[in-house]
């Protein structure tokens, strides 16, 4: 029994292992394809909200329409920089400034988004923001805006380790 746990443990990590390696070029076609979505998306849904403005129900803060619509922009930014990055993956040359200067947008990116996630949830929470609770599904919490500020740090110090790992290439290259 404890053999075909194991071949079965091995099939399911092959099967896994195989749908992980994505190649390079398809994962710029599947960026490109959310970004253009979300593009039209964008497009659209102000569209439908201009056309359609009178007969909105509930009209937002023209400042957090606003907002909302830079932080969108945000997430098509970071779309277009991931598309870049991995074009330098697909390239065979990753380790370029051109990079460290793109994931450092990202972060900024990332940063704008979660202050407009603080600032929507604080207009509609209030008091409630970050809070915890527990139901039957376990603890929930409202801390997405902390999740982006988090993972917007750990692009600067990715962004961070690239530009030390360009300099030690460079040295590297320049003593051989």
């Amino acid at each position: 029994m404890d053999a075909k746990l194991r071949e079965s443990l091995k099939i399911v990590n092959t099967k896994l292992s195989s749908l992980l390696k994505i190649n390079d070029k398809k994962l710029n076609i599947f960026l490109e394809v959310i970004y253009y979505i979300g593009l039209i998306g964008l497009i659209g849904a102000i569209f439908v909200y201009l056309m359609f403005y009178n007969f909105v129900s509930i009209k937002p803060l023209v400042s957090m329409l606003l907002f909302s619509i830079v932080a969108y922009c945000c997430v098509l930014g970071i779309c277009r920089e991931l598309i870049k990055i991995n074009s330098t993956l697909i390239s065979k040359a990753p380790f370029v400034i051109e990079n460290v200067k793109r994931m450092q947008k990202i972060a900024v990116y990332l940063f704008i988004i979660s202050a407009y996630v603080f600032i929507k949830d604080w207009l509609k929470f209030k008091a409630h923001i970050f809070a915890y609770n527990f139901d039957k599904t376990g603890l929930n919490t409202d801390a997405e805006g902390l999740i982006l500020v988090l993972v917007g740090l750990f692009v600067l110090i990715l962004a961070k380790i690239f530009e030390t790992a360009i300099k030690i290439k460079d040295e590297n290259d320049l003593t051989i």
